[in-house]
C-alpha cells in the first residue's frame, strides 16, 4: 500500500476525541511528521516537541486537519490562513454545507470538507484512541473547485488510519447525517428527558433503553451545534420518522411492513458490527 512521505508535515489543531484519534492513528502509521496544536496544559505534557499552544507550531505543515466544535471550524481556519497560505485545510465537523460554502469564499485557500463518521459517548484526548477509525465511513466533500489531487491525498490518509473514503455532496451528507446520526441523538435525549422523573420507569430500565440512549451522553458542545445548524434538516427527518411511527401503530400496515423492516436491519451491519451496505453499492 502507497505510504505518506517522510518529508509531509501533517498539522492538527485541537486534541480532543476526533483529533486526538487521528494524531494517535497517524502516529502509528508512521511516515509524515506530525505537529500539534492544542491550549489543554494536560494534553500538551503528553505531546513531544512538535506540539504547542500557538498556532505558529503549524506555519509550515502541507496538510493541517482542523478538529474543533462545528462552530468554531470557520474561524479557526481563517486564523491559521493568516499563517500558513499554502496549506490543504481539511476539517473533521459533523456538518458541511455551511462550512464547506464560508471557506470557498476564502481567497486562495485550499479546502476540502471532510466527517470521519466515528466516535464514542466520550470526550477529550484521554478518551481518544488509534482505532477509533476502523472500519468506519469518512466522508469527503469536494466542491469543482478542488483539486483531485487533495482528494486522492486524503483519500490515502483515510485508508491508513482504517477507514473508507465516501465522496459526497456536502447538502446531500448534511441531510443523510440529520436522518442517521443527529436526529437519533435528539431522540436518546427526548428519551431520558421523559424518563428522568418516572421513578418506576427508571427503575425497569434495563439494556434496551441503556442502547437506545447511548447517545444522550454526546459531547454536549456538539450537540448543540448539530441541533442548531443543522435543525431544517433535522425536523424534516423527525416528520418523516414520526410519521412512519404512527403509520406502524396500524395493525395491518405493521403486518405488511414489519418482516422488511427486521430484514434490513439485520443485513444492514455484519457480525462485528460493520455497515454491510457500502461493500454491496
Amino acid at each position: 500500500m502507497q505510504q505518506l512521505q517522510d518529508n509531509f508535515k501533517i498539522g492538527i489543531y485541537s486534541l480532543g476525541l476526533i483529533g486526538g484519534s487521528l494524531y494517535k492513528a497517524l502516529s502509528k502509521v508512521g511516515g509524515a511528521e506530525l505537529f500539534a496544536c492544542t491550549s489543554n496544559d494536560e494534553t500538551l505534557s503528553l505531546l513531544n516537541e512538535n506540539a504547542s499552544k500557538s498556532p505558529e507550531i503549524l506555519a509550515d505543515c502541507d496538510l493541517i486537519f482542523v478538529c474543533s466544535p462545528i462552530s468554531q471550524t470557520v474561524n479557526v481556519i481563517k486564523k491559521l490562513f493568516a499563517i500558513n497560505k499554502t496549506a490543504l485545510y481539511v476539517d473533521v465537523a459533523s456538518l458541511k454545507n455551511d462550512i464547506v460554502s464560508e471557506i470557498g469564499g476564502i481567497n486562495g485557500c485550499r479546502f476540502l470538507g471532510s466527517h470521519p463518521m466515528a466516535g464514542t459517548e466520550n470526550s477529550g484526548y484521554k478518551a481518544s484512541f488509534a482505532e477509533l477509525f476502523e472500519g468506519a465511513a469518512w466522508v469527503l466533500t469536494p466542491t469543482d473547485k478542488t483539486q483531485n489531487d487533495d482528494i486522492k491525498l486524503l483519500e490515502l490518509i483515510i485508508t491508513l488510519v482504517g477507514a473508507f473514503p465516501i465522496v459526497m455532496d456536502a447538502q446531500e451528507h448534511d441531510k443523510a447525517t440529520a436522518l442517521i446520526s443527529h436526529l437519533p441523538m435528539l431522540i436518546s435525549q427526548s428519551l431520558v428527558l421523559s424518563a428522568k422523573d418516572n421513578n418506576s420507569a427508571l427503575k425497569l430500565a434495563s439494556s434496551g433503553f441503556r442502547d437506545t440512549t447511548r447517545l444522550a451522553l454526546s459531547n454536549k458542545v456538539m450537540a448543540k451545534d448539530m441541533l442548531v445548524i443543522n435543525k431544517d434538516n433535522i425536523r424534516h427527518a423527525l416528520e418523516d420518522v414520526v410519521n412512519n411511527a404512527q403509520k406502524l401503530l396500524d395493525q395491518d400496515y405493521f403486518d405488511n411492513n414489519i418482516d422488511g423492516i427486521i430484514s434490513t436491519r439485520a443485513n444492514l451491519y455484519n457480525s462485528s458490527g460493520k455497515n454491510n451496505f457500502r461493500n454491496n453499492e
